[in-house]
């Protein structure tokens, strides 16, 4: 009787790395803490120093209170140590 053959399970590919995404700095100042929103979504809280993807956002806190109600931020070329600082204050 002929040996059936196993087939072999297919050799995986290497995952390639992420396209160089290069990491920004973001600090968002306010009297107290708020919780932050890059775009819509929760990154964070302020007076603390956040990491993000380079990009465009609009930056927004949680809750009421505060102006001014959103701002614009282009995330590029900073550091741990020269963040990119957007302020918020009470009204």
């Amino acid at each position: 009787m002929p040996k059936s053959r196993v087939p072999k399970p297919p050799v995986p590919k290497p995952l390639k790395p992420e396209a160089n995404v290069s990491l920004e700095f973001l600090l968002v100042t306010f009297p107290e803490e708020r919780s932050v929103q890059a775009n819509g979504s929760n990154v964070g809280f302020t007076n603390h120093t956040l990491m993000l993807p380079a990009d465009e956002y609009n930056v927004t806190l949680s809750g009421a209170g505060y102006a001014p109600a959103a701002q614009d931020v282009v995330l590029t070329g900073t550091t741990v140590m020269q963040p990119r600082v957007v302020i918020f204050s009470k009204p």
